[in-house]
């Protein structure tokens, strides 16, 4: 049973990693240590390419989107 198991985790791992790798094309360094599973802060995860930068959800709302009425549900 556990070993079923491992392979499904694997499986859907690896099937993680091909999407992040697809959906973020060439802004994803090629290093090792992305799909480790620490944890990034900020300017780390901008260094490797893990994310673009720095905004709220209201702020791309608006600049990507043109949408001016972003609800606030906190």
């Amino acid at each position: 049973d556990r070993m079923i198991i491992q392979n499904i985790m694997d499986g859907t791992y690896q099937q993680f990693i091909n999407s992040v790798k697809q959906g973020r094309g060439n802004r994803l360094k090629d290093d090792p240590d992305v799909f480790s599973g620490r944890i990034w802060n900020g300017l780390e995860a901008q260094k490797l390419g893990i994310i673009d930068g720095f905004k709220s959800a209201g702020e791309i709302a608006r600049e990507e989107f043109g949408n001016e009425n972003v609800l606030n549900y906190t």
